[in-house]
């Protein structure tokens, strides 16, 4: 039976209430739990407020209102609100407050939610006062008031509240930004930090009325050739140079794949498609322009309009093993294309019937492919082909599809107009403090060949981590890549400070060019200096802060950059960082008619063969879902598939530690398996009453393999049994002929050999202390060592029996077992000497820092 009660599992590992499903609401796309708000509440003063109950506002899905019961009607909503901003995400945080001395009942005797009073302007505890009260506001303030009214969902706010206490964020903060420039101040020189800084309505007023202004473009269209852009010059260039075709002609690197499946009880024409898909062509020049390099210059021509301008195949598939053939050709094939030609766009429709009469028809399951050359498109653009497709085939016409607007080929002419003074300026400090180690990343041939291991994030962690970004105003991006650049210190064995990866810009600058297919991403070095001792959020808010400093200065040409250090080549940057949102899963499939979609296949799970750079992180946030994926694409030519793999899970246990670390030098990559492997090497708990003394040991295991070979020097060998019988034999005779002691120092002067390691053993039996000396040694060193141990006897065999003077000091071990015999006399003296592990073993020599020799026992 279900009750509709929630529970989870506390440290302890017992089950606690934990509110009612019914009580679960979504606020801007966050599934929230009202009783961890309404517990927060409670715990700010639990001698005033008594109860408290959390609801969705009904006239808006994104604002939350608190009703409180206390007694005392005049509690400070302030200090409630800042309390809530210390222990709740933003979004969490109610946007109105109610004091209520107590909460109306039905007949039932439970609460009647439906007779709340809805908030009014006298109990926002958000603007302080109402609009009536301000002082009246200018033109712009109005305009600006109403933006934020929009955006926030609020019906007033005072001039003077923060931003993030409305519960804006940092992409509120960028919205509010993007309009500015678009609208109200499209001829102004804006600074993105400057509003950050400043998030007040006043403030931001008042920025927009200080702001410097820039030149104005006047655009002029109908352009049919010109010059390509700054991103087409170095994406041509980087596919000729750095990716050589002369070197590698199969293998391309820029192809752009759109994957969908037909989900349709019904049939869908081909004709259909081809006619939405010319449609979209004619109001895109872009993807019908020809590149053509004329007389040391990369220019773009126009082509006219036809029906031919792109090709569309067919194939009738034969099982998965071909379709995967397909996506790698379709991923790899440079012959697909044909810049000089403007084929920069293809169709390739994948029939699941293998009749060939159903060429005409789209039916359940087909496939069909969209492939780009990335120098005619990226990632915005997609949305604008998708939406603008979605929209011919539905309508099998285009609107706004105006010949007076401007295209690319227009944006392509005028960006070099742009005054580059300032962004040249900050560039070139950057890269006036890149390290020398940076320097020597520069030019490569690589094949473009790679691979791709994709993983997602824990989802628990995934909470943790848009807790932390909405608490510390922060973005996926930011906190994504100061993951990143931990994990690239790390890499480097945290000997690497200096780090710079790539990062990708939008680079649409001007409004009009929010609706255009083309290629205006623009690649940008994001520099920086590891501080191994700081925290983590102090590593994501030293990324935001040169994350706001680029921003003003992001739409300064990478080959411009590039240029302004004579030290760096084309291709110095070998890593890069993106991140990818999709905020509903549905928007990027194709809905054509009632029951007829094109259903969009996640890319990666089906390509990424390819590799741009030596390393490419990407994190695929899906908010719908509330889930992040993260893909590490690397290059084989750097890389083995292996070692991508290993990589990739040394970055999932770098996400995994986010919140475990106190200092960046913390984190680890070490695996599981690999701590589980150190633990074993490392475990040093012994049961030293189990040990015994070496030459014991010897002897119990003569006993239980006496025919194994125990010793192999050069071409012959020497079983257990063999030698502990020699070992015996002159033990034996330095007890009976010597009268050594336990205890008594013996040293031993002999070569590698067999005779080495009898005399070793057979010392050890007689309870002495082996003391080797080193055959290399001088005369007189070794008479130091001898007079140091005041031995009485040395062992010697043929080859070092004339090294020393103490000739009556020296007992030849050849001699000895060659000669002595073993009896039961024998094995008697040698069982009755009592030697203990606590005893000494060992004497060596060693040199201290004067120069002399010292004896160290072991």
């Amino acid at each position: 039976m279900k009750t509709g009660d929630l529970a989870r599992y506390n440290s302890d590992g017992e089950l606690v209430h934990a509110g009612r499903v019914d009580f679960q609401i979504k606020i801007r796309g966050q599934r929230v739990e009202t009783a961890e708000i309404e517990n927060t509440i409670m715990r700010w003063s639990p001698g005033k407020i008594s109860n408290c109950l959390v609801m969705k506002l009904p006239q808006s899905d994104d604002l939350l209102v608190a009703y409180i019961v206390s007694n005392d009607l005049k509690l400070n909503t302030e200090d409630i609100r800042d309390y809530c901003n210390k222990h709740l995400r933003q979004y969490m945080i109610p946007s109105y407050f109610i004091i209520m001395d107590k909460f109306l009942v039905n007949s039932n005797g439970k609460v009647d939610r439906k007779q709340f009073p809805l908030p009014s302007l006298q109990y926002n505890a958000l603007t302080n006062s109402s609009r009536s009260e301000d002082r009246s506001m200018s033109e712009l303030e109005e305009k600006v008031h109403r933006l934020w009214c929009s955006t926030l969902r609020l019906d007033a706010i005072s001039r003077d509240k923060n931003c993030f206490a409305l519960g804006g964020s940092s992409l509120s903060l960028m919205q509010f930004f993007n309009y500015y420039q678009f609208y109200l101040a499209s001829d102004k020189q804006l600074n993105v930090l400057d509003f950050f800084a400043n998030p007040t309505i006043a403030e931001h007023v008042q920025l927009l009325l200080n702001s410097k202004t820039k030149a104005t473009i006047i655009w002029i269209t109908r352009l049919r050739i010109g010059v390509t852009s700054f991103s087409q010059q170095r994406l041509w260039m980087d596919e000729k140079v750095r990716f050589n075709t002369s070197i590698n002609s199969q293998i391309s690197i820029y192809n752009e794949l759109l994957i969908y499946k037909l989900i349709s009880s019904t049939s869908l024409s081909t004709h259909r498609l081809r006619h939405a898909l010319t449609l979209v062509m004619s109001k895109h020049s872009i993807l019908r322009t020809a590149l053509i390099y004329d007389h040391d210059k990369l220019i773009e021509k126009v082509l006219p309009k036809s029906d031919d301008l792109f090709d569309l195949d067919t194939t009738h598939l034969i099982d998965n093993n071909h379709l995967k053939k397909i996506l790698y050709n379709e991923e790899t094939n440079r012959s697909l294309f044909d810049l000089e030609q403007g084929r920069v766009f293809r169709c390739h429709i994948l029939y699941r019937s293998l009749q060939e009469d159903n060429d005409k028809n789209l039916k359940q399951d087909d496939i069909i492919i969209f492939n780009f050359h990335h120098v005619a498109i990226d990632l915005t653009s997609i949305k604008i082909f998708i939406d603008d497709l979605r929209q011919a085939l539905k309508e099998q016409k285009l609107l706004n599809n105006n010949e007076d607007n401007i295209t690319y080929i227009d944006y392509a002419q005028y960006e070099r107009l742009e005054d580059w003074s300032s962004a040249r300026q900050y560039w070139n400090n950057v890269l006036a403090t890149l390290d020398n180690s940076i320097y020597q990343q520069n030019f490569v041939i690589r094949s473009g060949k790679g691979y791709t291991v994709t993983f997602d994030l824990n989802h628990d962690l995934v909470t943790k981590m848009t807790h932390f970004i909405s608490q510390s105003n922060l973005t996926l991006f930011q906190v994504g890549l100061a993951v990143f650049f931990a994990f690239l210190f790390k890499m480097s064995n945290s000997k690497q400070l200096d780090l710079c990866t790539g990062i990708v810009v939008a680079n649409r600058s001007q409004y009009p060019l929010q609706s255009i297919i083309g290629f205006f991403a623009n690649t940008l070095p994001f520099c920086l200096k590891i501080d191994p001792y700081e925290s983590f959020i102090q590593l994501c808010h030293r990324v935001q802060q040169l994350w706001f400093n680029i921003l003003p200065h992001s739409h300064l040409s990478y080959q411009e950059i590039i240029k302004l250090n004579p030290k760096l080549g084309s291709s110095f940057l070998r890593t890069m960082f993106l991140v990818e949102t999709i905020v509903d899963n549905n928007e990027q499939n194709i809905e054509i008619d009632t029951g007829t979609t094109f259903s969009i296949i996640d890319r990666n799970l089906l390509a990424g063969n390819i590799a741009k750079f030596d390393m490419t992180c990407i994190l695929h946030e899906h908010r719908q879902n509330e889930t992040i994926s993260v893909t590490l694409n690397a290059s084989l030519d750097v890389y083995d598939k292996s070692t991508i793999f290993k990589m990739a899970n040394r970055l999932k246990n770098i996400f995994d530690q986010l919140f475990s670390i106190s200092s960046i030098y913390q984190f680890s990559l070490l695996l599981p398996h690999e701590v589980e492997l150190l633990r074993d090497l490392n475990d040093s708990c012994l049961d030293y009453s189990q040990i015994g003394c070496i030459h014991m040991n010897f002897a119990y295991q003569t006993h239980l393999q006496p025919q194994k070979v125990a010793v192999v020097l050069d071409n012959g060998s020497m079983t257990y049994g063999e030698l502990l019988y020699y070992a015996q034999q002159l033990a034996n005779y330095l007890i009976v002929n010597c009268a050594v002691q336990s205890g008594q120092i013996v040293c031993q002067l002999i070569e590698r050999s067999f005779e080495m390691i009898i005399g070793m053993i057979g010392i050890w039996m007689t309870g002495s202390v082996y003391t080797p000396l080193n055959v290399h040694d001088c005369r007189t060193r070794l008479n130091t060592c001898i007079q140091q141990t005041d031995t009485h006897i040395i062992l010697v065999h043929q080859p070092t029996q004339n090294q020393l003077l103490a000739q009556d000091l020296m007992i030849n071990v050849d001699q000895v077992i060659s000669v002595a015999h073993m009896n039961e006399v024998t094995t008697t003296c040698i069982d009755s000497v009592n030697v203990t592990p606590e005893d000494i073993s060992h004497i060596i020599f060693t040199t201290d820092l004067s120069g002399l020799v010292k004896a160290v026992s072991i």
